[in-house]
C-alpha cells in the first residue's frame, strides 16, 4: 500500500506539471484547454503550421486580428503582416510586435474603444515605439521554446495516464485481495 501512495503522490505531481505547462502554452496558442481566458479584450492566441498562418491572435469570435493574413493602414499605405514576433499585455490592452514582408517592425495596439462600443480598435505604430508601451508581460514567439514546452507537457500527460492505470490496478487488486481474505475467514 505504501508504493501505491507514492505512485499516487507522483501522479499528482505529474498532473500538476501537465496543468502548469498547458496553462503556459495557452500564451502560445498550443494549450489543450482553451478555457483559461488570460488575455485582455477576450483575445485568444492560436498556433497553426507556419505554411498556413503561423502564430495568430484571434478575437472572441475567432477572427484573426494579428496574423499573416491581416493588414492595417499606416502612414497612408496598407501594411500586410507577415509574422507576429511577440506580444505583450496589461489589464486593458495588448500590443503585438509584427513585421511585414520587408521585415520592417511595427507595433499593433489593441485597446477598448470609446464607451458604448463592445469592440476594440487595432492601431499600427512604428517599431521604435515598443518601449513606449508599459505592459505587464511580454510573450516571445519562439518555435523551439514552444516545441520544448509541448514535448514536456505531452510526456507529463503520457506518464500521468500510465501512472493512473498502475494506481487503479493496484487499488483494485488490493480491494479484491481484502474481499477474498474476508470470504476465507467465514
Amino acid at each position: 500500500m505504501k508504493i501505491t501512495k507514492i505512485l499516487f503522490a507522483l501522479l499528482i505531481v505529474l498532473v500538476t506539471t501537465y496543468y502548469l505547462l498547458d496553462r503556459n502554452l495557452f500564451y502560445y496558442g498550443k494549450s489543450d484547454f482553451t478555457s483559461y481566458n488570460l488575455l485582455p479584450l477576450k483575445i485568444v492566441p492560436d498556433y497553426t503550421a507556419e505554411w498556413e498562418y503561423g502564430f495568430i491572435l484571434r478575437d472572441e469570435y475567432g477572427f484573426s486580428i494579428a496574423a499573416k493574413v491581416n493588414s492595417y493602414p499606416f502612414n497612408g499605405k496598407m501594411v500586410y503582416i507577415n509574422k507576429v514576433i511577440k506580444y505583450g499585455f496589461s489589464k486593458n490592452q495588448l500590443v503585438a510586435v509584427v513585421s511585414d514582408s520587408s521585415r520592417v517592425i511595427y507595433c499593433l495596439m489593441f485597446a477598448p474603444t470609446p464607451k458604448g462600443r463592445t469592440e476594440f480598435d487595432g492601431v499600427l505604430y512604428s517599431g521604435n515605439k515598443i518601449n513606449d508601451f508599459k505592459l505587464d508581460r511580454w510573450i516571445e514567439i519562439d518555435d523551439t521554446y514552444i516545441g520544448n514546452l509541448s514535448f514536456y507537457r505531452n510526456w507529463a500527460m503520457i506518464f500521468s495516464l500510465f501512472l493512473t492505470a498502475v494506481v487503479l490496478y493496484r487499488l483494485i487488486k488490493s480491494i479484491f485481495k481484502k474481499s477474498n481474505q474476508s470470504l476465507t475467514k467465514v
